[in-house]
């Protein structure tokens, strides 16, 4: 029997979703908050809840990125399940362009879910057809990750005159670190939810695990 992280990782996300809901509930109804969320006037600013907002953008960040690192556990899984050659599994775990390139599936510049999707996908059908519109699903969930745990350092630079650069210590950015809130998460579990049943349905043998994104969503 093939075993996994799975459930561990699920268990995370609900422990992290929990924290945000109640630091949510402890702004929802106020008006400071309402105030921050549209783009109001801050003023007069209210800092206990300014740090109460901060922390449920934190923790929702923590929810949002385990949330696609136990998407990519079931993808692992699946893989290891599908692929009898253990060797094989593997590659296609750790090194999933180059499985493609051996499968024959076109060279992209997909994230490691999406193509690891691809190959899971190609496995069942065997049909490198693919909706666009998944994988740039799986692409989405990635870069959400990937903003919160790769997220680079930058430089404030004060040129006079309240105008201030940033020089950001990568190749190429162009914006700042995305801000997640507690209202982001129901679209966003819709997104965890559809692409977990498209990765379940691509493998015949059934999973012990029960991925709620979709009770999550509704509390």
């Amino acid at each position: 029997m093939i075993h996994s992280s799975i459930n561990d990782n699920w268990m995370r996300v609900t422990v992290m979703h929990s924290i945000a809901r109640d630091l949510y509930a402890a702004t929802a109804d106020t008006d400071f908050r309402n105030r921050i969320t549209n783009g109001g006037d801050t003023f007069p600013f209210d800092a206990t809840a300014y740090d109460t907002i901060e922390n449920e953008s934190r923790i929702v960040g923590m929810v949002v990125a385990w949330s696609v690192v136990t998407l990519e556990s079931l993808v692992n899984h699946q893989l290891a399940v599908t692929i009898e050659d253990t060797a094989q599994a593997a590659t296609a775990i750790r090194y999933p362009s180059k499985t493609m390139k051996e499968l024959g599936i076109p060279k992209s510049k997909d994230s490691e879910l999406a193509k690891k999707l691809v190959i899971l996908r190609h496995k069942m059908s065997q049909s490198s057809d693919e909706d666009p519109s998944l994988i740039e699903l799986a692409n989405s969930l990635a870069d959400k990750r990937n903003a919160i745990v790769h997220d680079k350092p930058f430089r404030l630079v004060d040129r006079g005159d309240g105008d201030v650069d940033i020089e950001w210590f990568t190749a190429s950015r162009t914006t700042d670190s995305p801000t997640f809130r507690y209202d982001d998460l129901p679209e966003f579990y819709a997104n965890c939810h559809f692409l977990k049943e498209c990765v379940i349905a691509a493998s015949p043998e059934p999973l012990d695990c029960d991925l709620g994104f979709g009770s999550l969503a509704c509390g």
